[in-house]
């Protein structure tokens, strides 16, 4: 119908009947319709602000995908904008929320041409983030290295080198007690960290986050360093990230470890002080990896049942820990015999993990694929 009544208008019928709506809505708090009336009438650059503001709404109500389309259009409408950079960012963020890695890299190095040295830098780390999640292991590795450069830190590109780094972290961490620094962190309010370290730690983290599925050694010589740095600046979340990456690669040789024992506590600890959903998520999905090194299967899947209800609930991006959960849960149905539970489950999350071109995750669960019910 609406297509009937436009093709018997003229084109200046149109552009009055677009114009009415245009001055009935400026009053009105639906951006998006409204940023299609002012297209209509040739107002492109009000038409790609009111996308912008639809897109942000979107983005706040976790409306990813249909953030993605309402800041590609942003941008279409004015290409021209001061605010392409923020835009181009705001899409990477909404791209990477909606499991789509590769895009979320191309978007995110787009935007970093276009903005200061420091904010360039942490748009090329986020985009090899994404490329390594997407499979893309050596050209995400190459740009991580790029910004660790310029930051000053120094990724192992041999084995050789990250058993140095490894020997040399492991020994400075056994002269410092976990109880003690974690408890004076706790004690105190906790306060931001300047722009440099915040990106330093981000940079350590997507590290582990990319690497660990695919170069494991490299990763724990860089969980080392993330634990140092996150003892340095004492910051409770940092810390409690490092502690849990620290935890999931010790318990893979010796599960039962006092060290272990001893960063599991500390673990623990700073998630309760913290109580944000996707820490707690975090933290069940470190204790489920822990409970599977044990063989204890059963408890695992507990753990990652826990977890990823509490991933759900989170806000901003944490693939990385809903798709080890998924896998490490998928491996312990398998050793608890939980066949029909493996079959009924798999095609969804391989679906899932194509269709936004998550290889990794891919790679892991297909091999569940044909598993009988």
């Amino acid at each position: 119908v609406r297509e009937t009544v436009q093709a018997s208008l003229s084109e200046a019928e149109r552009s009055a009947r677009y114009g009415e709506l245009v001055h009935a809505l400026r009053d009105r708090d639906e951006p998006e319709l409204l940023s299609r009336c002012l297209e209509m009438v040739g107002e492109l650059e009000q038409a790609g602000h009111h996308a912008a503001l639809a897109a942000e709404r979107a983005f706040s109500a976790l409306a990813f995908e249909r953030a993605v389309e309402l800041y590609r259009r942003a941008l279409q409408l004015a290409p021209a904008t001061s605010d392409r950079s923020t835009l181009l960012t705001r899409s990477g963020q909404a791209l990477e929320n909606a499991g789509r890695a590769l895009e979320a890299a191309g978007v995110y190095q787009a935007a970093a041409k276009l903005t200061d040295i420091q904010g360039g830098l942490d748009l090329k780390r986020r985009a090899a983030e994404q490329l390594m999640v997407s499979g893309r292991i050596s050209e995400g590795a190459a740009l991580l290295r790029e910004v660790c450069k310029a930051l000053d830190l120094r990724l192992p590109r041999k084995n050789s080198e990250a058993f140095l780094s490894i020997a040399w972290s492991q020994l400075r961490l056994r002269l410092r007690s976990p109880e003690r620094p974690s408890a004076e962190i706790l004690a105190v309010a906790r306060e931001p960290l300047s722009p440099a370290v915040a990106l330093r730690m981000r940079c350590l983290r997507s590290a582990v986050t990319g690497l660990i599925g695919f170069l494991p050694v490299q990763a724990t010589a860089i969980a080392g360093v993330y634990l140092l740095e996150a003892y340095a600046c004492r910051d409770p979340v940092e810390l409690l990230r490092a502690s849990g990456f620290q935890a999931h690669l010790m318990c893979m040789r010796n599960p039962d470890g006092p060290r272990v024992a001893a960063l599991f506590a500390q673990l623990d600890r700073l998630v309760e002080r913290e109580q944000r959903p996707e820490l707690v998520g975090f933290a069940r999905l470190m204790h489920g990896t822990a409970a599977y090194c044990r063989e204890q299967y059963a408890d695992a899947r507990r753990h990652f049942a826990v977890g990823r209800s509490a991933l759900q609930q989170g806000s901003g991006a944490n693939w990385w820990e809903v798709d080890s959960t998924q896998i490490y849960d998928q491996m312990s149905a398998f050793y608890c015999g939980d066949y029909a539970d493996i079959s009924r489950t798999t095609p969804a999350l391989l679906d899932e993990a194509l269709r936004r071109g998550r290889a990794w995750s891919l790679a892991m669960l297909s091999g569940f694929a044909g598993m009988p019910a």
